[in-house]
């Protein structure tokens, strides 16, 4: 919140969308308002007035993004942009998101708001999240499968280290993009009818005999195909009846187990 220091006699005017819409006395040196938004990309101006009459004493302007609904979400580093596929600006996380031109810095700045049918696309560069995916139907791809490299804090000696959780999901689909040093890279709990395209795991789950993708409890009717597991202490393990998932094409090299 911002509070703004103000005198008994002011008054604060209120815009949208640089239109006037309402101005209110201020009185015991407190103000507060609500404005109704339309819709995405609106915004919202308050100016206090000193009670003088002088304009511009203090100004706060608030965009509101509306999210609701599928969107398209937009990740990226913040490293120059030249030889990025997705974005066209560097990431950050007081960026809307919702815009190539305005991508987040980080997965978990909108990890609250994605919902079912989104596509998060993260660009070239380094990001150190654990993506928990909390919906149904969503799709999670990146630039290229060398260049996009999820690295969450820790090591593959921290236990429960993902780079990618979900639980009780169906229709994911993660593509084109690397995971380094976890405890799982990919780990799925009861996750249905899901797509791993293009994904290469290293060095992952080497001292807790974990490793690149572990799928569990009843995790059925997934495909796994064209990924690079380098490295790890299992590269695919399938575990409490998992069954009739899709296993093709990959390659693995130099895992302590298959």
């Amino acid at each position: 919140g911002t509070t703004f220091r103000t005198r008994n006699g002011d008054s604060v005017a209120v815009f949208r969308n640089g239109i006037y819409i309402s101005s209110n006395a201020i009185s015991n040196f407190n103000w507060s308002g609500t404005v109704a938004l339309s819709g995405l990309g609106d915004s919202v101006s308050v100016k206090i007035m000193n009670y003088l009459g002088y304009s511009n004493q203090e100004t706060i302007t608030i965009n509101y993004y509306d999210v609701s609904g599928v969107n398209v979400w937009y990740i990226n580093d913040t490293e120059p942009v030249a030889g990025d596929s997705w974005c066209s600006a560097v990431g950050s996380d007081l960026n809307n998101g919702v815009s190539s031109s305005s991508p987040k810095r980080g997965f978990a700045s909108i990890a609250n708001y994605v919902s079912a049918g989104d596509t998060i696309y993260f660009d070239s560069g380094v990001y150190y999240d654990t993506i928990v995916i909390n919906t149904n139907v969503v799709s999670i791809i990146g630039a290229d499968s060398r260049y996009t490299v999820i690295d969450p804090p820790g090591s593959y000696n921290t236990t429960n280290l993902y780079g990618i959780y979900a639980i009780n999901k169906s229709q994911l689909k993660i593509q084109n993009l690397k995971i380094t040093s976890c405890y799982d890279g990919i780990y799925w709990d009861n996750v249905d009818i899901s797509y791993i395209n293009d994904v290469y795991i290293e060095t992952s789950g080497l001292s807790s005999m974990r490793g690149g993708i572990y799928l569990t409890t009843g995790s059925n009717s997934n495909t796994i195909s064209n990924c690079y597991f380098d490295r790890n202490w299992f590269g695919i393990y399938l575990n409490s009846s998992s069954v009739n998932n899709f296993i093709s094409n990959n390659i693995l090299s130099s895992n302590s187990n298959g």
